[in-house]
């Protein structure tokens, strides 16, 4: 992993590449599956959907090389990512939620030097407007190149 962009689009990817995920989301107007990094705010939501944010970033310097003898230095980084999930029932917010963490706690990154935690799951409803959602909050640890 490089920076945070990477981060947030490998978990792109990975709930992208879910069949059944994918199957349980549908399609939006344009025909894609639902699943949105860094949404803009005020824009039309599409329900069912998946939305992939960072609330917080940090980056530890005492990283595994002190770059004196010329080469690289990494440092060890951990965000916030909240994914939100946003349905048009309690049942399917459910239902979404239940499945984005299966495919993300049981996705190998290792490769990429990430790791993520089980996440912080807040309940949020608004039933006059027929929207609930899941705001899931998981803690991403990564590897990336420190500029010395």
């Amino acid at each position: 992993m490089a920076t945070l962009s990477d981060v947030k689009q490998r978990i792109t990817e990975a709930l992208k590449a879910d069949s059944t995920l994918a199957g349980l989301l549908g399609s939006d107007a344009s025909g894609q599956t639902p699943v949105y990094r860094d949404p803009v705010m005020g824009r039309m939501l599409w329900l069912p959907s998946v939305t992939i944010q960072d609330v917080y970033v940090r980056c530890e310097q005492a990283g595994l090389n002190d770059a004196y003898d010329g080469s690289k230095r990494y440092g060890w980084n951990h965000a916030l990512i909240q994914i939100d999930v946003w349905a048009k029932s309690p049942n399917q917010r459910d239902e979404l939620s239940a499945r984005v963490q299966q495919v993300l706690l049981a996705a190998d990154f290792r490769a990429e030097g990430l790791a993520l935690s089980p996440p912080l799951i807040f309940a949020l409803a608004e039933p006059e407007r027929a929207v609930y959602r899941h705001s899931m909050r998981f803690t991403a640890f990564y590897v990336a190149e420190v500029s010395v």
